[in-house]
């Protein structure tokens, strides 16, 4: 089974320009937890940003969604995939890389889609293609974290306290 039979074609997608608030708004209107970042002129990915990164990046720098933009907490380096992938190289990029969800690139490296662990999961409850194992493995390892706790916070190359230095401090 390839990819393109189970992602999502209709991808909502933002601009790194745009506010944290105009993304959450997206996510909560079109129901799902990222939005591909993409250059308004070549319509490329640029980023990825999920509604984990919008409560971190707020509550790390304390300040309302409407005036960060989203380049301040999208990721810059986005895992992707293309539509004739199958679905096993698309788990296996989701473990090694520990996400979720994967936009779907053609080649201009344009997004043509999203597919999602959960797309995935669905499609294995439908066909026998898909081993219900895989799935259950690419869920464990992207689940897997390891927890931080406050005491730690500065021994991780941008963690929270440098975060909220950096936003404190008035000469930036």
């Amino acid at each position: 089974m390839r990819v393109s039979q189970l992602m999502i074609e209709d991808v909502a997608t933002c601009c790194a320009r745009d506010s944290l608030e105009d993304a959450a708004a997206t996510m909560w209107d079109r129901d799902v937890g990222c939005l591909p970042v993409i250059d308004p002129t070549t319509r490329r990915v640029v980023g990825i940003l999920t509604d984990r990164d919008i409560c971190m990046s707020a509550y790390a720098r304390n300040e309302r969604l409407a005036s960060l933009p989203v380049t301040l907490a999208m990721a810059h380096q986005v895992t992707t995939c293309r539509a004739d992938d199958t679905i096993e190289e698309a788990l296996c990029i989701m473990t090694r890389d520990r996400v979720r969800r994967v936009p779907v690139l053609d080649d201009l490296g344009r997004v043509i889609g999203v597919v999602s662990i959960d797309d995935i999961a669905a499609g294995c409850m439908r066909t026998a293609e898909i081993w219900p194992g895989e799935v259950i493995a690419t869920l464990a390892a992207v689940a897997r974290t390891g927890v931080v706790r406050r005491d730690q916070e500065d021994t991780i190359p941008g963690g929270l306290r440098a975060l909220r230095r950096a936003s404190a401090d008035p000469a930036r």
